[in-house]
């Protein structure tokens, strides 16, 4: 089981990376088409800014698994051991509430966007693809942050930011 959800993790690490590879290579490709060969590439901009909302979010699973926010740790750095657990029950209890609502209003949009069957502006390509992916990426953040808060519960030993990945 423990292999597995290591590969799971890797996979959502990984297709982060991939995501904004494919975003750093499609601007890039869109700059040199516009200023060396004087024109465009068909949705690079639509494209481009699609894909970085699913890396945002791709990303998002990868810091929720690592417990790698941005955190202001000032109170807690002059805490006891109690005190430290419980803020970070409560820190951990707020991002997994605040991702679980964010998933639930996100899924209301990839709805609408699917019926709605809006397409980017020069090849129609349908937006709620791109949607789809980003939710992806957003339901494995809200998986990984109820599996983090549930593993400080139980007493279990949660994987820092600075662990290394297996």
């Amino acid at each position: 089981m423990a292999r597995t959800y290591q590969r799971v993790v890797v996979a959502v690490e990984n297709t982060a990376a991939a995501l904004l590879f494919v975003v750093t290579v499609l601007s890039f490709a869109a700059v040199v088409a516009r200023y060396v060969f004087n024109t465009g590439i068909p949705d690079a901009f639509d494209g481009a800014r699609y894909l970085l909302g699913a890396v945002i979010f791709w990303g998002l699973a990868s810091a929720c698994h690592r417990g790698d926010h941005i955190t202001m740790d000032a109170i807690w750095s002059i805490s006891g051991s109690r005190l430290r657990w419980v803020l970070d029950t409560f820190a951990m209890s707020v991002v997994a509430i605040a991702l679980g609502f964010l998933t639930w209003k996100f899924t209301l949009k990839v709805i609408d966007t699917w019926y709605a069957n809006h397409g980017t502006v020069d090849l129609d390509l349908p937006v709620a693809a791109f949607y789809g992916l980003a939710w992806v990426g957003l339901a494995a953040a809200q998986v990984f942050a109820v599996l983090r808060l549930l593993k400080h519960l139980r007493g279990q030993t949660v994987a820092d930011a600075t662990d290394s990945p297996s």
